[in-house]
Parts: C-alpha cells; sequence; structure tokens
C-alpha cells in the first residue's frame, strides 16, 4: 500500500504545495492570479493549523468558498473529550436533527472522511455533509 503524507504535513514541510494546490484550483474554478494570492493569504493567515481532514477536497472547497464569499469555516471537528452535546442529550435538551449533526461531527472527527462516515453511519455521503457542516 501507498500512503502520501496528509496535506497538513505536506503544508508544513513544504509551504509552495499550498501556493501550488491554491493556484491550480483557484485558476479551475475561474479564479485569476489576484484571487490566488488572496486564497493563499487568507489560508495562510485564518488557516495555519489547520488540519485538512478532508485533504485536496476540503482545500476545494475552501478556495470555492473563499471565491463567492471571501470566507471559509471548515466544519467544527469534536474530538472525544469535547463531547458536551452527549450530556444534553438525556435531558432532552437538543432536537433530533441537533443530536443527528452532533453524532456525525463526532464520527466525522473520528474517521476524516466523509465516505468512511457515510460507511460507519449507514448514511449518503452527501447527508453526512450537509450534517457536518450544518
Amino acid at each position: 500500500m501507498i500512503e502520501t503524507p496528509s496535506l497538513a504535513l505536506q503544508f508544513k514541510e513544504s509551504p509552495q504545495v499550498l501556493d501550488e494546490l491554491v493556484r491550480s484550483v483557484s485558476l479551475r474554478c475561474g479564479g485569476d492570479e489576484a484571487f490566488s494570492a488572496f486564497a493563499i493569504e487568507w489560508i495562510g493567515t485564518h488557516l495555519k493549523t489547520h488540519a485538512w481532514p478532508g485533504n485536496y477536497r476540503e482545500l476545494e472547497q475552501c478556495v470555492r468558498n473563499l471565491l463567492i464569499r471571501g470566507q471559509y469555516y471548515p466544519p467544527q471537528l469534536r474530538s472525544a473529550g469535547q463531547l458536551e452535546w452527549l450530556s444534553q442529550a438525556p435531558r432532552g435538551a437538543l432536537s433530533a436533527d441537533d443530536l443527528l449533526n452532533a453524532y456525525c461531527r463526532h464520527v466525522y472527527a473520528q474517521t476524516g472522511t466523509y465516505e468512511a462516515s457515510a460507511t460507519k453511519l449507514g448514511l449518503d455521503r452527501r447527508t453526512v455533509r450537509a450534517r457536518v457542516e450544518n
């Protein structure tokens, strides 16, 4: 099996990889060199320590959001030690939607991909993504 380093590790070890990938995605999505420079600077400022669990697809989504909205907010990932929503569930403080969203985020934090989360949850990948980003 061939394993490639995570996007976060690639960016840390070789910052020019970020520049190259952002330029490529930007041009493919209709951006220009000026936008590419903006996106590279924005990511460097706002997402310097981001883990990029979605790897290239998440970077692409980030660039698309920057192009359209001028900002990007990655899904809030929660570790097993930060499950405050779990303590609210028995009290009935969460709606079914809130509970499902929180659980999807929890599983996504464990698996790192929408596909793996969908398989584990028995849901469609697009449904998991919508729940994680909600």
